[in-house]
C-alpha cells in the first residue's frame, strides 16, 4: 500500500516494504486534511478490502469501506494526498501493476500507466500541484505531476528500492524516501524538475519509511522500522542533507510506517501492530507518545499464515494450532482470521485455554469483537461463484424424479429450475445501545418448469427430496467491520416434492418466472416482514378424465454460515396443483420464507410465510365420459415471425385415461391464404399417444392449427383441440 499526506504547502507519502510485486505493501496511508483532521485507510485482513476511518478533534470515527480504491485485479497498494487550505484530495492506487488516480473525491479513476509495483506515493507541492512517485518492477522510482489539470509524462529518479517510496512536499520542492535493497534509506529532493541525486543517510529501514514535513517550518521528519520491528524517528532541518540522531519510540511494528504533519510541531504516525490491528502515535511539545489503538476493536486479527490447523464444531469447542512463528494468546482473547486454507470459514473465537502452541476456543460474539459497528453489504451468487466452477450466470438445475405409486402405475415429474439470487445483509450495534437492527434480505429471480405425469389409477408420493447429492458450496464471502474480517458462506440445496391421487392418467405442466423478495427486519426487538412479488405463468392444460389431484414443487434453499455457525437461511417453492372434482382447476404459486438467524450477534428470528401466493391458471368443465377421448394441441410460441418455425404437440388419451396407441390424426392449418379446409397435416400417435410436427410459418395473420382425432371405429369417441399463432 501506500500514504500520501498534505501538510500545508507540501504532501507526503508512505510506501511498502514488499521487495516483490506480487507482496502487497500492508502500511497504512495517513493524510492530513486539516489543522485537526486527518484520514487513515488500511489494508483489513479481507483480500482486496480496504478501510477507512477519519479523525477530528483527536476522535476517531467508525471505520467504513474505503471507497476510494479502485477494484481491479490485486491492489498492491493506495495512498492519499491532500491540500488541508482547499480540501481537494488526489488518490492513487496500483492494481495489476499500473497506476491509477482520481482527482476529484467521487470522480473518475484514470490510468496513468507506469508499470509500478508496491504503492504509489502522493505529495502536495503547493499551489495546487502534486507529484505522484512510482517503484518500477526494476527497483527504480520515477515522479509524474500534476500541474493545472494536467499530467506531465513519466521522469525517472533512477536508484534500486526494495521499498515503496515516501514522498512530501517541502518549500515547492519534492522529498522522497526509499529504503534500497541493502535496507539502507536514501533521499532525494527534486527542485524544478532537477533531482539532487541520491543521499544515502545511513539510516536502516525494513520497511516503507514514514516521511512528514511541518507545514511553515519545513522541519522533515523521518520514521523507519529498526530490524528488531522497533520504530525510530529523525529530524532534518536542512531539508534532507543531513538527520539528527534517533528517537526510538516503544512498541513493535508488522508493517512500514504512515506519517502526516496537521500543524507546525506535531507529527503523527500509524502503522499495523503485530496483532494486525491500527496504532497511532502523535508527536508534540517535543515529545513522543504512546502508541494506542485507532480501532476500538478488542480483537486480535490473525496473519493469514497464523493458523495450520482448526478442527472441532464451530459453534462448539474448537481446537486451533497456531504456527511456530505466530504469537501466543491469552485466555479471554477474542482471535479473528479471514478465509484462508486453514481457516476456509475464517474464526471469531474467545481463547478458553492455551497449551503450547495448541489453543482451545469457543465462539465469540461480534459485539464483544467490535464494541460498535455497521455492517451493510449486498452480494449476489451465481456459477461462477460455486467453488470449484468458473463458468457464470444463473444457477440451472434439471428436474426428473418417480414418484412412488400403487397399482404398478408410474409417475415422474420432471423440469427445471433456474435460479439467480441477490442478498442484503444488514446490521449495526453500539457500546450502549446494543443490537439496534439486523436486517437480511433475498432478492430471488426464478424459471421454475415443472411437469407432472401419472399413467394410470393410483395414489402417489415423493417425499421432500434433495436434488443434489451435496449442497453447492459457494466461495466464501468475507468483508471487515473495522479490522475484524467477517467470512460468510452459502450454500445452496433443491428439493423436490409431489402427491397424487388419480382415478385415469393425468399430465399437466406449468412454468412460473418469478422474481421474489422476502426478508426480516429485527429492530429494537420487534421483527418487521419485508416481501414483494412479481411473477408470470405458461401451462399446458391437464389431459385429465377422471376425478383427481395432484400437486408438484420445487424449493430452492439457501443457507449461510457465519465463520461456519449456521446463520441466515431463505427457502422458496414454486408449485404446480390440480384438482378434478368433478370439474377441474389448475393452479400454480409460490411460497417464501426468512429464518433470520446470527449467533454473533444473539439474533434468531424468523417468518415461514413472508410470501404466500397461489393463482387459478385455468379450469375446465365437468370431466368427459370413460366412452370420450381427449386430444391436446400445444405450441412452442404463440407469436412469431414470417419464416420461423413452430413445432407443434399433444397426446391423444382414450376415454380411460390410457394412450392411444398408433391412433390416427390429422392436424388442419388454416392461414389467410389457406382457406376451406385449410392445409391437412396426418399423423400418428407414438406408444405414449403423443405427437408433434413441426412446420415454417410463410405469411402473416392468424396461423389456427386444430388436432382432431375421429375416434375408434363405430364408437362416437372422437375429439380435438385448436391453437393459434399470430406471426408479424
Amino acid at each position: 500500500m501506500l500514504a500520501l499526506l498534505g501538510l500545508g504547502g507540501a504532501a507526503l507519502v508512505v510506501l511498502p516494504d514488499a521487495s516483490a510485486s506480487a507482496v502487497p505493501d500492508t502500511t497504512p496511508a495517513l493524510a492530513a486534511t486539516g489543522a485537526e483532521s486527518m484520514s487513515l485507510v488500511w489494508r483489513g485482513s479481507a483480500p482486496r478490502r480496504l478501510n477507512e476511518q477519519t479523525s477530528t478533534g483527536g476522535r476517531w470515527g467508525e471505520a467504513a469501506a474505503f471507497t476510494g480504491a479502485r477494484p481491479v485485479g490485486d491492489t498492491s497498494g493506495v495512498g492519499l494526498g491532500a491540500d488541508p487550505a482547499t480540501g481537494k484530495v488526489v488518490a492513487a492506487t496500483v492494481a495489476d501493476e499500473q497506476v491509477w488516480v482520481r482527482t476529484e473525491a467521487g470522480g473518475k479513476w484514470s490510468g496513468l500507466g507506469g508499470n509500478a509495483t508496491g504503492a504509489p506515493a502522493v505529495a502536495h507541492l503547493g499551489g495546487g500541484a502534486f507529484a505522484l512517485v512510482v517503484r518500477d518492477d526494476e527497483g527504480a522510482i520515477r515522479v509524474r505531476y500534476l500541474r493545472g489539470g494536467r499530467w506531465s509524462r513519466w521522469s525517472a529518479l533512477g536508484g534500486k528500492f526494495g521499498t515503496s517510496p515516501a514522498a512530501v512536499g517541502r518549500s515547492g520542492s519534492l522529498v522522497v524516501a526509499a529504503a534500497g535493497r541493502n535496507r539502507q534509506v536514501s533521499t532525494t529532493v527534486v527542485t524544478g524538475g532537477r533531482s539532487s541525486g541520491w543521499r544515502n543517510t545511513g539510516v536502516v529501514s525494513t520497511a516503507t519509511p514514514g516521511l512528514a514535513a511541518e507545514p511553515g517550518s519545513g522541519t522533515l521528519h523521518l520514521i523507519t522500522r529498526n530490524p528488531d520491528l522497533t520504530p525510530a524517528a529523525r529530524i532534518s532541518v536542512n531539508g534532507a542533507r543531513t538527520w539528527g540522531s534517533p528517537t526510538r519510540l516503544n512498541g513493535r511494528l508488522g508493517s512500514g510506517i504512515a506519517a502526516t504533519s496537521r500543524a507546525r510541531g506535531t507529527v503523527d504516525i500509524a502503522a499495523l501492530g503485530l496483532d494486525g490491528r491500527v496504532v497511532q502515535s502523535t508527536r508534540g511539545s517535543g515529545r513522543w507518545g504512546e502508541f494506542r489503538l485507532v480501532a476500538t476493536s478488542s480483537t486480535t486479527v490473525l496473519p493469514e499464515d497464523a493458523v495450520t490447523s482448526v478442527s472441532g464444531d464451530p459453534a462448539g469447542t474448537r481446537t486451533i494450532q497456531l504456527a511456530p512463528t505466530a504469537r501466543l494468546p491469552k485466555a479471554g482473547e477474542i482471535l479473528a482470521a479471514t478465509s484462508t486454507p486453514a481457516t476456509p470459514d475464517g474464526l471469531l473465537v474467545k481463547v478458553t485455554s492455551v497449551s503450547g502452541r495448541t489453543i482451545q476456543a469457543g465462539p465469540a460474539k461480534l459485539t464483544e469483537a467490535i464494541p460498535e459497528g455497521t455492517i451493510d453489504e449486498t452480494f449476489t451468487l451465481g456459477t461462477g461463484d460455486v467453488a470449484a466452477r468458473s463458468s457464470g450466470g444463473p444457477l440451472l438445475q434439471p428436474i426428473k424424479k418417480n414418484m412412488t405409486c400403487g397399482n404398478g402405475a408410474k409417475a415422474e415429474v420432471t423440469g427445471s429450475v433456474s435460479i439467480t439470487p441477490t442478498f442484503d445483509f444488514d446490521a449495526k450495534w453500539s457500546l450502549l445501545g446494543g443490537v439496534e437492527n439486523v436486517a437480511f434480505t433475498g432478492t430471488v429471480t426464478e424459471d421454475a418448469q415443472l411437469k407432472a405425469s401419472i399413467s394410470g389409477n393410483a395414489s402417489c408420493s415423493l417425499k421432500e427430496t434433495a436434488l443434489l447429492a451435496e449442497p453447492v458450496r459457494f466461495k466464501p464471502i468475507t468483508f471487515s467491520v473495522g479490522p475484524v474480517p467477517i467470512v460468510v458462506t452459502p450454500e445452496l440445496q433443491l428439493y423436490l416434492d409431489a402427491t397424487g391421487s388419480v382415478q385415469a392418467a393425468l399430465e399437466t405442466s406449468v412454468g412460473q418466472q418469478a422474481t421474489a423478495k422476502a426478508g426480516v427486519s429485527y429492530r429494537n426487538g420487534q421483527l418487521s416482514p419485508v416481501s414483494s412479488l412479481s411473477n408470470t405463468f405458461s401451462y399446458q392444460p391437464p389431459t385429465i378424465s377422471r376425478t383427481s389431484s395432484a400437486q408438484a414443487g420445487v424449493s430452492p434453499k439457501f443457507s449461510f454460515l457465519i465463520y461456519g455457525v449456521a446463520g441466515p437461511r431463505l427457502s422458496t417453492r414454486a408449485y404446480v396443483r390440480i384438482d378434478s372434482s368433478p370439474a377441474w382447476t389448475l393452479k400454480a404459486g409460490l411460497t417464501a420464507g426468512v429464518k433470520l438467524v446470527v449467533p454473533q450477534l444473539g439474533v434468531d428470528q424468523g417468518k415461514d410465510d413472508i410470501i404466500r401466493f397461489e393463482k387459478t391458471l385455468a379450469t375446465g368443465g365437468s370431466t368427459p365420459p370413460a366412452t370420450g377421448s381427449k386430444t391436446t394441441i400445444a405450441t412452442t410460441r404463440t407469436t412469431a415471425r414470417v419464416g420461423d418455425k413452430v413445432t407443434l404437440s399433444g397426446k391423444i388419451l382414450n376415454g380411460d385415461g390410457t394412450p392411444a396407441k398408433n391412433a390416427f390424426l390429422y392436424v388442419s392449418w388454416h392461414s389467410p391464404k389457406r382457406d376451406g379446409k385449410g392445409e391437412v397435416l396426418d399423423l400418428r400417435t407414438g406408444a405414449d399417444g403423443s405427437y408433434s410436427v413441426t412446420v415454417t410459418l410463410d405469411e402473416k395473420g392468424q396461423h389456427s392449427f386444430n388436432a382432431v382425432y375421429s375416434g375408434t371405429p363405430d364408437a362416437d369417441d372422437g375429439s380435438d383441440a385448436r391453437v393459434n399463432v399470430q406471426v408479424s
